[in-house]
């Protein structure tokens, strides 16, 4: 094409032999699709350039997509906290709304017909790259240059710092697809992307001559007869008059709705600039009638309060319901929960830090009605006597799956435990550096990752963790930093569902030979199961068997600092 260009001075394109009508030679299974192909996207398909109800197919086609946009750029208002992220998709339903109007004032007179639509298909064409791939591409790059190929996870200190789990979840959410309307608005884009590829790419494929060079129409004002387009033009003019009224109908309600949008996230923005103290993170919510703040703390000790519902209420009462994913609870004495927790659907999750909690009643519970993303529940350096009953009941909310007690009080867990939570399913339940001193048996009948570090637990009941009423298999336990002297008792069919089993710091004196089966059996199935008694007194006697010691002697897994790492967290809960 560029050497015909460059022979003839004008656009041209070098004709090969046949018929660009005919159809290809494909298998007679795959004709119906190239046939319907052929229909849709070909230059006097439905979606072509030379259909007589183009503009009209166009003109519904980007309002539905503008539509789709607002409702996406509402939820990413109310989920990112990256305001480049927020302007751009703002900027891009502006374009959005004006440019059809825009491209048709501005080449109604200077163009043909044929021009002033590829023009717009080209244009649409920008602004679906851009919103399909640009914008997921940037918006996901900072998150892999903070993944780590080694550990073939983000680093321990990104995962536990609240700002940065709150953006990397809630950006992750508007890039992938969580909901069915979710997927509808996310799929528009590419659809409209591979529209206007194949409509672009019929459109400019010339007209097939033999030995012959096709030229294309001047870039230049023609008239509507010119001898090159009096058949698109004809069918151009066979469009119905009321198809006119009924795109300018539309063109005036887009516009209306880009003046929309760039005044409702004009107000947003302005919110922001007025801080409540307590907020780590804000965001600028679009309609949101308080402030918008997605992580939280309620500080007792420097508003002044002790922690009862009365005074935390009206705290909560500033946020916007709809924004607030991580609340912390901190340095409060007297801590009850208020009822007002239920009024945040989208709280992903809670801690008490440095608390004494004294009431958690049902009537404030984490249930599965009012909290569908709830996530993780952490205690942390609090005083409490039992489980309170806001989380010890039948509903908890389905997405509830890890619960930490770290540094507690809690004496232990009632043996009423699998009543309530038989038909809950955990990835992690924790009591670590808590006053445990011995593993409760209905831990045992839970299908749950078990992290029982840093207490004073000195022995096992035999079959604590394989007992017949359990409802799933061990999968995973921690028992580091306990005075414990003998290793957990497992059958070779017991151990075949355990990939993580933590005995570092312990007073365990010999390796028993399950475990070394177990590993053995691990690294035959390709399985990456990690069991280690680094620092025990078993890693002494293990010295005189190099592969004993190599697999469980040799590899400091640091489980005993626990899963909730004091050395990160605490900068992030100052007095």
């Amino acid at each position: 094409m560029v050497r015909c260009s460059w022979q003839q001075g004008h656009l041209a394109f070098h004709v090969q032999h046949g018929n660009d009508t005919e159809p290809p030679s494909l298998p007679w299974q795959i004709m119906p699709l190239w046939s319907m192909y052929h229909c849709l996207f070909s230059e006097v398909g439905i979606f072509g350039v030379c259909h007589p109800w183009f503009e009209t197919i166009f003109t519904v086609r980007e309002t539905v997509e503008i539509v789709a946009q607002i409702y996406q750029a509402y939820w990413v208002t109310h989920a990112v906290s990256r305001a480049w992220i927020n302007d751009l998709l703002v900027a891009i339903i502006i374009i959005n709304c004006f440019s059809g109007i825009a491209i048709h004032l501005l080449l109604r007179h200077r163009t043909s017909a044929i021009v002033q639509r590829m023009t717009a298909v080209a244009f649409d064409f920008a602004l679906d790259l851009t919103c399909a791939v640009i914008i997921p591409v940037v918006v996901l790059m900072p998150y892999v240059y903070d993944y780590d190929p080694g550990s073939r996870f983000f680093p321990f200190q990104l995962l536990m710092d609240d700002v940065w789990y709150t953006n990397a979840v809630a950006e992750a959410q508007q890039v992938l697809v969580t909901s069915w309307l979710d997927y509808v608005g996310t799929m528009l884009p590419h659809v409209s992307l591979l529209s206007c590829v194949s409509t672009i790419r019929e459109t400019v494929r010339p007209e097939r001559r033999e030995n012959q060079y096709a030229v294309s129409e001047p870039l230049t004002p023609t008239s509507d007869e010119s001898p090159g387009s009096s058949a698109r033009v004809s069918s151009i003019r066979r469009q119905p008059q009321k198809n006119k009224a009924f795109i300018k109908l539309l063109h005036i309600i887009c516009m209306l709705c880009g003046i929309a949008v760039l005044i409702v996230h004009a107000m947003a923005k302005s919110k922001t600039r007025v801080s409540v103290p307590g907020c780590r993170l804000h965001v600028s919510a679009w309609l949101a009638t308080n402030y918008s703040c997605s992580v939280f703390t309620v500080n007792c000790y420097r508003e002044g309060i002790d922690g009862q519902a009365e005074t935390i209420a009206p705290i909560l009462a500033q946020l916007e319901q709809s924004v607030l994913r991580i609340l912390v609870v901190s340095h409060c004495p007297n801590v009850t929960v208020p009822s007002a927790i239920q009024l945040f659907p989208r709280l992903y999750g809670l801690e008490f830090y440095i608390c004494s909690l004294t009431e958690w009643s049902a009537t404030a519970a984490a249930h599965s009605a009012y909290h569908e993303q709830f996530h993780y529940l952490y205690f942390v350096h609090t005083k409490m006597t039992e489980l309170p009953p806001g989380i010890l009941h039948r509903n908890l909310p389905a997405s509830l799956t890890s619960l930490g007690l770290f540094n507690t009080t809690l004496p232990g867990v009632p043996s009423t435990l699998p009543e309530y939570w038989r038909e809950h399913t955990w990835d992690f339940f924790g009591i670590e550096n808590s006053s445990l001193d011995e593993v409760p048996v209905s831990l045992g009948q839970l299908p749950i990752v078990h992290g029982l570090s840093g207490n004073n637990i000195t022995s096992l009941p035999v079959d604590v963790f394989t007992q017949p009423e359990a409802s799933g298999a061990l999968q995973a336990i921690s028992l580091s930093l306990n005075p414990l002297t003998t290793a957990p008792t497992l059958s070779s069919a017991e151990a075949q569902s355990l990939m993580v089993l933590y005995l570092e710091s312990t007073l365990v004196r010999t390796v028993p030979e399950w475990m070394v089966a177990w590993m053995a059996a691990c690294e035959r199935g390709g399985l990456g199961c990690v069991g280690t008694l680094k620092y025990a007194p078993a890693c002494e006697e293990a010295h005189g068997n190099s592969s004993v010691y190599s697999e469980f002697c040799d590899k400091d897994q640091l489980s005993c600092s626990g899963s909730y790492n004091m050395t990160v967290m605490e900068p992030q809960r100052p007095l």
